[in-house]
């Protein structure tokens, strides 16, 4: 979903626009300071109150994606107020501050600005865009520093203006899972999904939440409709492998994992997983290949060296297997798993 609508307001006035285009600017570089610079010297700039100025002709100027607080960029542009007209550029660059100062962990300035853009922008019935990222900003905040219960009430209000929004339902399903109440977190993210069918992240978070609790068949049910909307996601399928795995379907498993390393030549992640699988099944060729693959896509990926060293000692390759430990502890010294197996090799 788009935070603040694709275009700047028509009545932003001319001396702002030039930093307010430096911040849109530097907030599409993740340079967060830069950003936070260009919007406080715009809003310094700003006529005192800018509600119905002209914009002298300028052509609307294009908005960043989003930022902070903002989470996706998925959906459509922003609808403009409930009534009809459209927040005042002062209310405009305060919540594209907020959201800054949000990701730059400047909470409670962040959180001020916050409750004045939902102040402004409460809209009544129909709330506006605005109203609900501000509000979901406010939320992040006061979540951050502790305040679950009004984090809480927040998300609510946010998800009662839009059940679709994800992000919401995300975050509020996290203060309930650890609060243990797993069937309102649930609750809450499948209700997400049946407004918008159409949110991939909604449904990797349902698939996360449905791990932590165990539920493993019904994520994988989860992660398999999540590729019928991205079925050239790599990482989708390589989540997917490994949760096959775990539900003891290996085949399908090894087979989610060779389509990951198809989509993606150099997921050098998927490689190692898929080279682990194909050693617990006997094929040790394979899954050399598919090991020395991820250290050709990755040559510091450390626990591939332990992944072949370990498929070496289950061959009885002994030096082979040292010799990929020690890489492994070349590039890692700390990595147990290595200094364990090497230490077992030496003593057998």
């Amino acid at each position: 979903m788009s935070l603040t609508g694709n275009t700047l307001p028509s009545n932003f006035p001319a001396p702002a626009a030039a930093a307010t285009e430096r911040g849109i600017a530097a907030l599409q570089g993740g340079a967060w300071e830069e950003a936070r610079a260009a919007f406080r010297e715009a809003l310094r700039v700003l006529p005192g109150e800018a509600g119905g100025e002209a914009s002298n002709g300028d052509a609307p100027r294009a908005s960043p994606a989003p930022c902070g607080a903002a989470g996706s960029a998925e959906g459509a542009a922003s609808p403009a107020r409930g009534c009809g007209e459209e927040l005042s550029a002062r209310t405009w660059l305060e919540l594209r501050l907020a959201q800054t100062l949000e990701r730059l962990g400047e909470l409670e300035e962040a959180a001020t600005l916050f409750r004045r853009v939902v102040s402004a922008a409460h809209g009544g019935a129909a709330r506006p865009r605005q109203w609900q990222e501000a509000a979901f900003g406010l939320a992040v905040c006061r979540e951050r520093v502790g305040e679950r219960a009004e984090a809480s009430r927040l998300y609510e209000e946010v998800l009662a203006a839009d059940a679709g929004d994800y992000r919401a339902a995300t975050n509020l399903a996290a203060i309930e899972l650890a609060e243990g109440d797993d069937t309102a977190a649930l609750a809450h993210l499948r209700g997400a999904l049946e407004v918008n069918p159409q949110s991939l992240h909604g449904y990797t978070n349902l698939a996360g939440v449905l791990c932590s609790q165990g539920k493993l068949h019904e994520a994988v049910a989860v992660y398999e409709a999540a590729l019928r909307l991205a079925p050239r996601s790599a990482a989708l399928w390589n989540r997917l492998g490994l949760l096959r795995e775990r539900v003891g379907s290996r085949a399908e498993a090894i087979a989610a994992l060779q389509r990951a390393t198809q989509l993606e030549g150099e997921f050098a992640v998927a490689y190692n997983n898929l080279g682990v699988l194909l050693r617990r099944e006997g094929r040790s060729g394979d899954a050399e290949a598919a090991l020395r693959a991820a250290l050709r896509c990755d040559p510091t990926y450390t626990d591939a060296y332990v992944n072949l060293g370990n498929l070496y000692y289950y061959e009885e390759r002994d030096a082979d297997a040292l010799q990929a430990y020690e890489h492994a502890l070349a590039l890692n010294p700390d990595h147990e798993q290595a200094q364990r197996n090497r230490a077992l090799l030496l003593a057998g």
